[in-house]
């Protein structure tokens, strides 16, 4: 059995207001041409289709296209996709009838009552027991096992067993994912790799966005395209062979290419120590002209946080002559922000805070600049709640 695993596709994503369709439909036609070329028994997305669970008109329309497109390039291709934790499960299964006619299984919500409903045969070939997001409240205990049981009574012929699922699981690589821990990540509490059972040859992971192998047979194929500044690395799709039922499978990435890469200035490797503004405004001024991008500037600031007011609009002055777009600056302050220099209240201290110093602390722990804009709007609302 020969499968094509990608997820988190975040179709209709905005980058600080950038539309991403030309990226997302150069994904799509990568992903057409990969089918194409490899012809897999199975071509699956495990969840985050969309990037929100009220996608656009456009976005939609990308997807519905994509498909087809996927489906014309190799007919014979079964192509499964689930809902992830940023999709509406009910608007992705609206049509799901007229999809099944077309050879495309959609699976937005979980049967619970129902369960063959997550069990898709692809004659001669194997099996996909296509999960989406579960919140961890409706999983039952044994969900996977019984799972795996039922298609085992079904699978006469030893064929590969493939199970998708769209959730974190515990000790996996979480560095893209800002705001989590190993508890944690994007919102999805963390559940073991053994709750999955071993029923199957291949679990086909979504919904962490860094690419990663958890055990011979259970893969994260991450993100298509960078979501974010801080996904650095390779980004792409997966390919799975998997001769029979209990062999492990033979996993190579199929790299995506971004017409659009995202850059941070000055870059990590070459400058990984922070740069004043002064020393970023020259990089900046000195990238070329005609490369294609997005621009993320990291600054340094003291211990107050601030930069020069004028900074963003210096910045956004100096792209429009060139062809990349300029998106945010990103303060980086000079010591580092660890336990060490963090300085515990107690209550009592903590009651002679004024709110502001409060706020203050708490910005500085998330690594936020409190500029005067922030201050000035911070004290109009004490002054309105008379504090």
């Amino acid at each position: 059995m020969k499968i094509i695993h990608t997820s988190d596709w975040h179709l209709g994503h905005m980058l600080y207001g950038y539309d991403r369709s030309m990226e997302q439909n150069s994904m799509i036609d990568q992903m057409v041409d990969l089918v194409g070329s490899h012809r897999p028994d199975a071509f699956i997305v495990s969840g985050d289709i969309f990037h929100t669970s009220s996608p656009s008109n456009h976005a939609q329309s990308m997807l519905a296209e994509g498909l087809m497109r996927i489906r014309s390039a190799s007919p014979a291709t079964t192509i499964i996709v689930t809902a992830g934790n940023h999709d509406s499960g009910a608007r992705l299964e609206v049509f799901r009838t007229p999809w099944k006619a077309l050879g495309v299984h959609v699976v937005g919500q979980y049967y619970r009552d129902d369960l063959q409903q997550h069990i898709i045969e692809i004659d001669g070939k194997g099996f996909v027991i296509a999960l989406p997001y579960i919140n961890e409240f409706f999983i039952t205990d044994g969900l996977y096992e019984t799972l795996q049981y039922m298609v085992a009574d079904r699978n006469k012929e030893g064929l590969p067993v493939v199970m998708m699922a769209h959730t974190t699981v515990t000790g996996c690589d979480i560095s893209w994912h800002s705001n989590s821990n190993e508890y944690s990540a994007g919102g999805i509490n963390s559940q073991p790799l053994e709750s999955f059972g071993n029923g199957y040859d291949y679990l086909a992971l979504g919904h962490i966005h860094k690419p990663q192998r958890l055990s011979p047979k259970a893969f994260y194929c991450g993100t298509p395209l960078p979501i974010g500044f801080d996904e650095e690395g390779d980004h792409g799709a997966l390919l799975v062979e998997i001769p029979k039922h209990g062999d492990t499978p033979t996993v190579t990435p199929l790299p995506i290419k971004n017409p659009l890469p995202l850059k941070t200035l000055p870059e990590p490797d070459s400058c990984p120590a922070p740069q004043t503004w002064d020393n970023v405004r020259q990089l900046f001024e000195a990238f070329p002209d005609g490369d294609e991008c997005y621009i993320r500037l990291n600054v340094k600031v003291d211990n107050s946080g601030f930069i020069p007011a004028s900074a963003a609009q210096t910045a956004a002055h100096i792209a429009e002559k060139k062809q990349c777009r300029f998106c945010h600056i990103n303060p980086i302050r000079e010591t580092a922000n660890n336990s060490a220099d963090r300085r515990q209240l107690n209550v009592d201290e903590f009651r002679q805070e004024k709110p502001i110093d409060i706020l203050a602390r708490y910005l500085h722990d998330k690594n936020i600049v409190f500029d005067n804009d922030m201050h000035e709007v911070f004290d109009e609302v004490l002054r309105n709640l008379n504090i």
